[in-house]
């Protein structure tokens, strides 16, 4: 397939991509590559427990540092960090003509489909609806065991309720500390969600939506609970700190210091109210469909060009 393209598009890190760059350079094919994820924390060692993960951490984290050396093109997800961590070669060399670089997510969510206003009633009824959304509940890089610890700590005081979305189950350790604490009617697990229109009816219908992830590179989630006006709390990583507002974040793997703070906006209905207006206004200015496939038309046509010069 690579032999009879005229150009190539390689998402990384992932292992055929990183074997599919060599062939590129050997036969001398224009490429471009999409950075999703920063490899160097997401198999650090208190983040995986990937077997041989060290070795794969120091290796692929050079590999994709050669990737968007060797690449004609580079985009990002994210807006500084995986830049700064994975700089392009035009980034290294601002004067050349045959290099690019961009920014943007998959993250296109029509603008009919964004809530028509900010989030003004919360706490219906008393309950407090928190939200969480994971393509997979059984992994725990995503932060359930301090998600499970603040949902502990806030259902001694409140009225509330944990949504998980995602296939699969949670970890058997997290699971054990919902028996032992006695969590399962404080818990609604809607599974897997098969489209984009019920999973927004979750959101609308939910209060904060908690992400307390170890790792991401952008998180399309936090993006679609943001479409919706939802406030959001989260771990203090480069993907989340780039999409919320400084004082919504905590320290990875501290699951009191996420209690506390969704303590404090539950007492504060007027900061969540701030937080909606912010996240909506946000997500309609950065991430809605039609900004990012200019972004996207406009990278991939520099590809084109480039092909097209070399004729």
């Amino acid at each position: 397939a690579l032999k009879s393209c005229d150009a190539a598009a390689l998402r990384i890190p992932d292992p055929l991509s990183f074997f599919l760059i060599e062939q590129c350079c050997k036969l001398r094919k224009p490429f471009v590559v999409e950075i999703t994820t920063d490899i160097w924390t997401y198999l650090a060692p208190q983040n995986s427990t990937m077997r041989f993960g060290l070795f794969f951490r120091y290796y692929w984290h050079y590999l994709q540092k050669q990737a968007c050396l060797k690449a004609n093109g580079v985009s990002y997800v994210t807006q500084y960090h995986l830049q700064s961590r994975y700089p392009s070669y035009i980034s290294l060399h601002p004067a050349d003509q045959k290099h690019f670089e961009a920014a943007f997510t998959d993250a296109d969510i029509p603008l009919n489909q964004f809530r028509q206003s900010p989030k003004n009633e919360f706490f219906k009824d008393g309950k407090i609806k928190l939200v969480h959304i994971s393509g997979n509940l059984s992994f725990d890089g995503k932060g359930y065991k301090e998600l499970l610890e603040a949902l502990n700590i806030l259902s001694k005081t409140y009225d509330i309720e944990l949504g998980l979305v995602g296939d699969g189950e949670l970890s058997p350790a997290n699971l054990q500390y919902v028996r032992d604490n006695n969590l399962l009617s404080f818990i609604h697990k809607y599974g897997k969600v098969e489209t984009r229109e019920r999973m927004f009816d979750i959101l609308n219908d939910s209060d904060i939506f908690v992400f307390p992830s170890y790792t991401e590179g952008l998180p399309r989630v936090v993006v679609e609970a943001m479409a919706c006006g939802l406030p959001c709390v989260g771990s203090d990583i480069p993907g989340n700190r780039e999409l919320m507002q400084n004082d919504a974040l905590v320290p990875v793997h501290n699951g009191s210091a996420l209690a506390s703070k969704l303590d404090e906006l539950i007492r504060n209905v007027e900061l969540l109210r701030v937080y909606s207006v912010d996240n909506l206004l946000k997500a309609k200015k950065e991430f809605s469909k039609e900004a990012v496939n200019k972004k996207s038309q406009e990278f991939y046509q520099r590809l084109a060009n480039i092909f097209e010069s070399s004729i």
